[in-house]
């Protein structure tokens, strides 16, 4: 999923910001649902923190918790 990298980041399905360290959380469906965890360095650089695959239960958990965002598409 590395690969997957930029595109993740440049069109998420939804996007949100951890409770724990305030980094940014992206999340982008594919077959599964892949997060991707951001944090924004002091020298306002991004860095990738951490990427794993989540349930669908806990993306939905999460937006019904108002934790992520859903983003809409412009056409």
């Amino acid at each position: 999923m590395y690969d997957k990298l930029s595109e993740i980041i440049s069109a998420p399905d939804y996007i949100g910001v951890s409770d724990e360290d305030d980094s940014l959380e992206y999340v982008k469906i594919y077959s599964d649902h892949v997060k991707l965890v951001v944090r924004i360095a002091g020298d306002e650089k991004l860095y990738v923190r951490t990427m794993y695959t989540v349930f669908k239960s806990r993306t939905d958990y999460f937006v019904k918790s108002g934790r992520l965002k859903p983003l809409t598409k412009a056409i």
